[in-house]
């Protein structure tokens, strides 16, 4: 024998009876401070995002490019690296060496491509740290806003630079870096 369906009705309370209401649900948002991932998609999803980005202004163009150099200059050592310990070469030992590791980094550059909306909310969310950070290199240097983040940006350049030959020594050695003339 087959069982009688449940009146409309009451399939609609089963349903509404499993789901907060709005009021609960607006009291735990209250509650529980949101993620970082819920900040992001907040920033990123009402309309004015461009008037928050110009107002997130210098913090967030020194932010975005430490976390751009950070990933492509990360992506670039690892790609050296992998290079040298498969093939034994450095890519400045030729011309079609420096092709084969730029072949070898074209794969960490369409990843990082991928993650660019990360880097960019990553890069949002640190703006205010990096605003500071300009502020306090102008009153150490009793300059300018504007010459200090030309100071900023230098610093970042060759702290990048730093790090990236010094992650390629450490990992392969001085031979990672071997000029044709020497091979």
């Amino acid at each position: 024998m087959r069982a009688a369906a449940a009146p409309p009705h009451a399939r609609t309370m089963a349903l509404t009876a499993r789901r907060p209401s709005r009021a609960t649900v607006r009291t735990r948002a209250a509650a529980d401070p949101p993620s970082p991932l819920d900040r992001a998609r907040r920033f990123f999803s009402e309309s004015d995002t461009r008037a928050k980005i110009q107002k997130l202004g210098t913090g967030m163009v020194a932010s975005y490019g430490a976390v751009s150099n950070v990933t492509y200059a990360g992506g670039l050592a690892v790609a050296w690296i992998g290079f040298f310990k498969q093939t034994s070469l450095s890519p400045l030992s030729s011309w079609a060496a420096w092709g084969k590791l730029l072949a070898y980094y074209a794969s960490f550059w369409v990843v990082q491509n991928f993650l660019r909306p990360a880097r960019f909310g990553l890069a949002a969310a640190m703006a205010p740290a990096f605003d500071r950070l300009v502020d306090r290199l102008a009153a150490r240097l009793g300059t300018t806003r504007a010459k200090a983040f030309g100071a900023y940006l230098a610093l970042l350049g060759s702290t990048t630079m730093g790090l990236f030959v010094a992650a390629i020594m450490l990992a392969c050695g001085p031979g990672a870096f071997r000029p044709w003339f020497f091979v």
